[in-house]
């Protein structure tokens, strides 16, 4: 199974396919975005952004993991993957999410990342779920937030300090009621 076609209120994410280059390059270019400072690629750069989507696209994958497209009534908002990352053990997944500058301070990314990490864990059964997050990027880490994940540390990725933030899967057993005897 490749990454499924989720839906939200809001939102469909699909599989990345080659015909959303373009579309994801209008998306991340144009006033109002400051060139994804927290990213280690420029995605308001558009030849910088249809390098790093075409190496994604490379990627088959059968284990329900992947890179998805964020569409707002047919029109790309934004992107994320889900995938097995070798920062982080088996069977620990890691994510990533961009959202072009029109579509910032909706609550689009919050809904996207919530619909992912219901996959990675009701789906897929992946017990733990990571992003890494520059520091100085409050938006993403207020969206790990809202979404359930926990600042539990910080590593090096690419000579860079990163936030690590995780998120473990729900439990689906109901609490015991301790009866003192």
């Amino acid at each position: 199974m490749s990454l499924p076609v989720l839906r939200t209120d809001r939102l469909v994410l699909r599989p990345l396919t080659a015909g959303d280059e373009e579309r994801l390059v209008t998306a991340f270019a144009g006033e109002g975005l400051d060139g994804s400072p927290y990213t280690s690629v420029d995605l308001a750069d558009p030849e910088a952004l249809r390098a790093l989507l075409t190496m994604n696209l490379v990627e088959q994958r059968t284990d329900g993991l992947g890179h998805c497209v964020f569409e707002v009534d047919g029109v790309a908002a934004g992107f994320g993957h889900l995938s097995a990352f070798r920062q982080f053990p088996p069977p620990f997944l890691s994510m990533g999410w961009a959202i072009g500058g029109g579509y910032r301070g909706k609550g689009l990314a919050t809904e996207a990342v919530q619909a992912l990490l219901q996959h990675a864990h009701d789906t897929v059964g992946a017990p733990a779920v990571w992003a890494l997050i520059h520091p100085d990027n409050l938006p993403s880490k207020r969206v790990a937030e809202r979404a359930g994940f926990v600042n539990v540390g910080w590593q090096e990725k690419l000579g860079q300090s990163v936030e690590v933030h995780v998120s473990l899967r729900p439990s689906r057993t109901q609490p015991r009621r301790l009866v003192r005897t």
